[in-house]
């Protein structure tokens, strides 16, 4: 044996070490590209789960706001239909006195029309939102009594005593006009026996309307409560404590 030479087994070992380094080396690179591959995997469905969750979340938005729009334009509808339900009935009396104004008083005729294109103008402006200032219905008010004044006389009498600082509260339109309407349909308004009718406010938050009670004997008007219920309905409309 040459000096110097390395021995069989020797070179066997140097083999062996070299294949079990690349061996090392090809199963770290493995081991590797599987957990990149793992990790790109799991990004993708964390990334897909947020896109599907984004997505749920913008329906879910859009229909909660699609049910809020719809139940805000029941809500409106069901508003103006109550606001409309007095307009026929009012026009034909308002009508008849006008009639019968022009024949006899026609200087009163003029100033009636002026009146009553005032009460319409609001009938309409009140379509137009839930609610108005005290100040705009007690103005609207005494415009409708003055066309009940110029029907029934002496039969009838309004007083109004609300402050100052109260004319800037909100209610639904109408519902004063409702209230004296009420107690012009089930009173009696003659001259002998007038209807009295106040309307004024009381501590923080109360608005009151009192009228005399002078029912009318044997008439065939049957109380339905349709004004009042009327009432109750746009304040719980508006999500107001009941009347």
């Amino acid at each position: 044996m040459e000096r110097g030479a390395d021995p069989f087994w020797r070179a066997h070992l140097t083999y062996l070490h070299v294949g079990i380094v690349l061996e090392l080396l090809f199963f770290s690179v493995g081991l590797g590209y599987r957990h990149r591959r793992g990790a790109v995997r799991k990004a993708v469905v964390e990334q897909q789960l947020a896109r599907e969750r984004e997505q749920h979340r913008r329906e879910h938005a859009e229909a909660e706001l699609a049910v809020n729009q719809l139940r805000q334009e029941m809500t409106e509808m069901q508003m103006r239909a109550l606001q409309a339900q007095i307009s026929p009935h009012f026009l034909f009396n308002s009508l008849n006195s006008l009639s019968s104004l022009i024949a006899d008083e026609p200087e009163k005729a003029e100033e009636f029309v002026d009146e009553m294109s005032s009460v319409y103008r609001y009938l309409l402006r009140s379509n137009e939102g839930e609610l108005t200032t005290l100040r705009a219905e007690l103005d609207f008010i005494r415009s409708y009594y003055h066309l009940l004044k110029t029907r029934y006389g002496r039969g009838i009498e309004l007083d109004v005593a609300v402050s100052e600082a109260r004319q800037h509260d909100l209610l639904p339109p109408l519902t004063l006009q409702l209230l004296v309407e009420n107690a012009v349909k089930h009173n009696v308004v003659a001259a002998e026996t007038p209807l009295h009718i106040r309307i004024y406010t009381q501590g923080p938050n109360a608005l009151l309307v009192r009228n005399t009670l002078q029912r009318k004997l044997g008439s065939r008007v049957v109380s339905t409560r349709k004004g009042l219920l009327n009432i109750s309905e746009k304040y719980r409309l508006l999500n107001q404590p009941a009347l």
